[in-house]
């Protein structure tokens, strides 16, 4: 395994994931003669600190791949629809940003995704919706193919919740989110053991 001809061997280059026996990674690896990609997931309960955690991660060079969720819903906010999770095709059209945001980051390396499909998942049962034949579709790719990193970041709570007009949820129901986002991340074949601190 070589780090990429140009890549520095510093600080910014690579990840140390917390525990023990876990190694050290470079930010760009090669694997034979191919430089292959390693996707990672960060996740958490709403208003967790992801974005500052993300933010400063992008600074440091890493490809940060944002949510898609957040997009959907101010997109149709601007469009006149208040209450756009409401929507019977809300979950349908984050799957679909999800799918085609992967495609746009498909260069060698490290890349950070805020949230996944797996968190769609959690996001649809949440909300009291059946699974669509979509989000199925798109679980089962994943799952086949092992688009992520087993190992999935967590960002702890931060023990309150700031409401935006993005983010209407309650701090209850934003633990309710969090523990069904984890519940649901083994289904897949990944495990919720590297948990971070967001410092707000």
């Amino acid at each position: 395994m070589e780090r990429a001809p140009g890549r520095p061997d510093n600080d910014t280059g690579g990840v140390r994931p917390s525990g023990a026996g876990q190694r050290w990674r470079p930010a760009w690896v090669k694997v034979g003669r191919d430089f292959v990609t390693r996707r990672y997931i960060l996740t958490g309960a709403p208003g967790s600190g992801k974005t500052s955690i993300l933010q400063a991660l992008q600074r440091r060079g890493y490809d940060v791949v944002p949510e898609a969720a957040t997009t959907v819903i101010i997109e149709e906010q601007a469009a006149g629809i208040g209450r756009p999770w409401e929507q019977p095709e809300f979950i349908d059209k984050i799957v679909n940003l999800q799918r085609r945001r992967a495609g746009d980051h498909s260069g060698a390396g490290i890349q950070i995704f805020d949230r996944s499909p797996v968190c769609t998942l959690a996001l649809s049962l949440h909300l009291g919706y059946q699974v669509s034949a979509e989000l199925s579709a798109e679980i089962g790719r994943i799952t086949r193919q092992r688009v992520y990193q087993r190992h999935v970041f967590f960002v702890r709570d931060l023990g309150f919740i700031e409401s935006t007009p993005v983010r209407r949820i309650s701090y209850e129901e934003s633990l309710k989110f969090e523990r069904g986002t984890h519940r649901d991340i083994p289904g897949v074949g990944l495990r919720a053991g590297v948990r971070a601190e967001s410092q707000g």
